[in-house]
């Protein structure tokens, strides 16, 4: 009995030394793999595809126009982690249309001496039960690991109508775009949905973009505006940050500034908002809260490429957005030479807005030329309509500090025609600005198109998605994948092709011209076949008959049970080929 009893002691001692010498193995293979991604508004984990530069992440974590730095780890020892930071990002490169999935981009010649190394991408089958590992950068900290099992390998509920891959890793803000890895270090899906409580921490259920999308859906990898995303989740997303907004307002307004015990509400706003701008790229509304989030907690530069895209995206859409840029520019250390050009487009086309002067007033306070930001301060601050409440408190501040730093300066107090002036000058350009709108003219000041380009993150590249898998460690949905009864069911590998461009796939030609069932096929498909087959309609035409048998064939042989290659079985036999 006595040795019974010993039995079962060893092996429950040993089972928990094992998990752990799992985890250390699995964090040692994936360390230098998995990536740290930043950007003022916040931050998200990522891992490298291949060696071209090529990272995977959750749309959502990238779903921001602002500029971000890759951080990648380039050391394997077990001392202090050393890395390089890449700041040449393409952060909007391709995204999925419904997954919250991504690709975004980093220039390997940037640290030459420094070799990206791909992560593995398993080539096992997923079942209830697998012992799995996230590992990423919880709350932007240092990187982690935790582990678990597979739950369900194909999951859907009301709020993921998509099958996602469930798990009881346990994560939080911060994980989103990580892997998900076997034993191995292998693969099996990126860390995307999971119920948050206001702190940020994940629930026990973490849910993932499973490896098995990518057989079916690499293809259907798009640019930004194509993403369809889900209104209803970007509006469920929207309307919970609002609720907590108006918390955090009330906070702000009674305590004079942000309490310590509200930093967690900020940082949950901002994965809100960010999560329903990856499920309505392009929302103007939701970028203009992001911002206001940022400018109310004293976060200036996170809120400047969100209110440059409102702009950019419409020009004369929101006096609000203007104001608050040229606020937010003047407010931080860095005077940005494009910051005059900013205030001054807000003035010339929202004259009579107290926060287009409000920020020359303190844009003028911050470059010590107190007396033009007397004369913009005041006029600011008598625009505000009834004192204006907190907004002309604000303005008020701002002018009381200027005409102090001016009477410290020993400078002579500005006489009262020189503001007058400035007011009367609001009429003529109102009259100026509602022209120049008429006309459709986008800026009025010159080369402020540009300042405002220039605040954002890099655009795309012109590399192609199959010159991009360059150095890939296997291929999407290599090895097997999941059927829809949670089966495993063997595949070959797929080989990544360019977006909008024709997978050609090499099949045993016809035997004989006998049409086919045929299946449903991409749109760029469809498109691709009906150009062949008006080349081969124009080859006969013009009596080149094995030319047009030829592409003819080349329709068949490619796509051999779509409805188009039908349509060219029975030219074949028409024309006798």
């Amino acid at each position: 009995m006595k040795f019974k009893s010993l039995i079962v002691l060893i092996i429950v001692t040993l089972l928990p030394t094992t998990v752990l010498a799992d985890a250390a193995d699995v964090f040692r293979k994936t360390r230098r793999s998995v990536v740290k991604i930043q950007a003022g508004g916040g931050s998200g984990t990522g891992f490298i595809l291949s060696s071209a530069g090529l990272i995977v992440t959750n749309a959502h974590v990238v779903a921001t126009p602002a500029k971000y730095t890759v951080k990648v780890q380039i050391n394997d020892d077990d001392g202090e982690p050393k890395h390089v930071v890449y700041k040449k990002v393409n952060s909007r490169y391709l995204v999925h249309p419904v997954y919250d999935l991504a690709f975004i981009v980093i220039d390997p010649t940037e640290h030459p001496n420094h070799p990206l190394l791909p992560i593995g991408l398993s080539k096992k089958g997923v079942i209830a039960g697998l012992t799995c590992y996230a590992v990423g950068h919880p709350n932007g900290g240092s990187k982690s690991i935790t582990n678990g099992i597979v739950s369900a390998p194909r999951f859907t509920d009301r709020t993921m109508p998509n099958p996602h891959l469930m798990s009881t890793v346990t994560v939080h803000g911060g994980n989103s775009g990580g892997p998900l890895v076997d034993k191995d270090g292998d693969v099996i899906g990126v860390v995307a949905f999971f119920k948050l409580d206001y702190r940020g921490v994940g629930s026990s259920l973490c849910g993932s973009v499973p490896l098995f999308v990518w057989k079916d859906k690499w293809k259907e990898m798009v640019p930004w505006n194509k993403r369809k995303g889900s209104s209803k989740r970007a509006g469920s997303y929207e309307k919970m940050a609002d609720q907590l907004m108006k918390k955090l307002e009330e906070a702000i307004k009674k305590a004079g500034g942000v309490p310590e015990e509200y930093k967690q509400y900020e940082r949950r706003l901002a994965q809100l908002y960010q999560r329903a701008l990856s499920e309505s790229p392009g929302n103007t509304r939701v970028m203009l809260k992001m911002a206001n989030l940022f400018y109310r907690t004293g976060r200036y530069e996170a809120a400047v490429p969100f209110l440059a895209k409102v702009i950019e995206a419409d020009p004369w859409g929101s006096n609000k957005a203007y104001g608050l840029l040229g606020m937010c520019m003047a407010s931080t250390k860095k005077i940005d030479k494009g910051t005059p050009l900013v205030i001054d487009e807000a003035i010339a086309k929202f004259p009579k807005d107290p926060l287009s002067w409000g920020s020359a007033s303190k844009y003028y306070l911050a470059k010590k030329e107190y007396a033009k930001s007397v004369i913009h301060g005041k006029v600011a601050w008598q625009l505000v309509k009834d004192g204006g409440g907190e907004k002309g408190r604000y303005i008020q501040d701002i002018y009381f500090k200027a005409q102090g730093e001016l009477e410290k300066a020993g400078e002579p107090e500005i006489e009262e025609w020189k503001i007058n002036d400035a007011k009367k000058s609001i009429d003529k350009k109102t009259k100026v600005s509602e022209a120049e709108k008429k006309k459709g003219t986008k800026y009025i000041v010159k080369g402020v198109g540009k300042v405002l380009v220039s605040l954002r993150g890099e655009e795309p590249p012109k590399r192609s998605l199959e010159d991009m898998l360059r150095g890939m460690k296997g291929q999407p949905g290599a090895g097997t994948i999941i059927g829809p009864s949670g089966s495993i069911s063997p595949t070959k590998p797929i080989k990544p092709v360019t977006p909008n461009t024709p997978k050609i796939k090499p099949v045993k030609p016809d035997n004989g011209l006998a049409p086919v069932t045929p299946k449903k096929q991409p749109d760029f498909v469809v498109s691709w076949i009906n150009r062949q087959l008006s080349i081969a309609k124009a080859q006969k035409s013009a009596g080149k008959d094995a030319l047009a048998a030829k592409t003819l064939k080349k329709i068949i042989r490619t796509y051999p049970d779509a409805a188009g290659a039908n349509t060219a079985r029975s030219l074949l036999q028409k024309w006798g080929a």
